[in-house]
Parts: C-alpha cells; sequence; structure tokens
C-alpha cells in the first residue's frame, strides 16, 4: 500500500516533481507555437524562482537536486513521526498532482490550437497579476473540494493533501503582493 511505502512515495514524489519542470517546459514550447497568437502572457512561469530557466527553455538541475533533498527529508520524517509522514506524503503528492493537472490542461488546449487555429480569434494580452489572480481562483476551488475530502474522510494524509494546494495558494499570494508592490 502506498501510504506505508516511504520508498514508493520518494520515488512518486521526485517523478511529479521532476514531471513539473518538464511539462512547464514541454508547455511554454507548444505555447510559443501558436497559442502566443491569440493570447500574449506576461510571464508563461508564474515562480519567479524559476521564471529564467523556463523562458529559455533549459533545464535547471537546482530543481533535481532540490528533490533530492525532498526525497531524503521524506525518508528522515517517516523514521522520526509516523503520522508526519501521512501528512507530508498527502502534502506533497496533492500539490504536484494538481501542478501537473494544471500543466497538462494547457498542452490540451495548446496542442487544440496548433492543430485547429479557428478556435480562436482575436488577440488577448494578459498581466501577470491577471495570471496570479487566475490561478489563485483555480487553487481555491480546487482546495475547497479537497477541504470537504478532509471532513468527510479526516486523517493525517488527508489534512495533507488539502494543505498541498493551499501550499501553493499562499504561494501565489505572496507573488501577488510583491508584485503589486514593486509596480
Amino acid at each position: 500500500m502506498l501510504l506505508h511505502n516511504v520508498y514508493l512515495t520518494i520515488a512518486i514524489a521526485i517523478f511529479l516533481g521532476l514531471l513539473d519542470h518538464f511539462l512547464t517546459i514541454k508547455g511554454y514550447r507548444l505555447y510559443k507555437q501558436k497559442y502566443i497568437q491569440y493570447v500574449e502572457l506576461r510571464y508563461y512561469e508564474l515562480n519567479p524562482l524559476w521564471r529564467e530557466n523556463i523562458e529559455k527553455t533549459e533545464y535547471n538541475y537546482l530543481h533535481f537536486l532540490l528533490w533530492i533533498l525532498i526525497g531524503i527529508m521524506i525518508y528522515v520524517i517517516s523514521i522520526l513521526d509516523i503520522n508526519a509522514f501521512y501528512f507530508i506524503q498527502g502534502a506533497i503528492l496533492s500539490l504536484y498532482i494538481v501542478v501537473n493537472a494544471r500543466h497538462i490542461k494547457n498542452l490540451i488546449v495548446f496542442n487544440a490550437v496548433k492543430k485547429n487555429p479557428a478556435l480562436l480569434s482575436g488577440k488577448l494580452k494578459t498581466t501577470y497579476l491577471f495570471s496570479l489572480k487566475n490561478a489563485s481562483a483555480e487553487m481555491l476551488g480546487i482546495l475547497i473540494v479537497l477541504l470537504f475530502l478532509f471532513i468527510f474522510s479526516p486523517s493525517f494524509f488527508t489534512f495533507g493533501v488539502v494543505v498541498g494546494p493551499l501550499f501553493v495558494l499562499l504561494n501565489i499570494m505572496i507573488w501577488t503582493r510583491k508584485h503589486l508592490h514593486s509596480r
């Protein structure tokens, strides 16, 4: 069972984390092929930490190192406190499942427009603030659904499942605040 297998958890967490980086770059490349002619985003990558690498379509090896450290952290936590392990497991898995699902949605939309440009007409230019607000709204909707999962099936794992997207939402709120203060 996944809940009790620390090695499988580490492998899945590292896979999902690296998949996030890979899908972001793949999405950015596909966005630049056709979708950008209809929807111009100020920044494709919302996270300022990774933005430069994404815009250069470069893989960031710091990202890989970060996931090795997270894998070690998961292992140590699993030894120290099993409930904390379940919580971290739920948080990391839900965070990256939600993030990767957004990337997959983007790939499907960008590919559809590439195959059939008649799906869109005109040009929309979005600001970074709009992208942040849009991402916040998506995360809030997901968070509400997951909160009900925790209410009806409370556990350390399902609490972690709620906290994963909450962490993303809080980061988006921090980026929004920094953006608003930098203007």
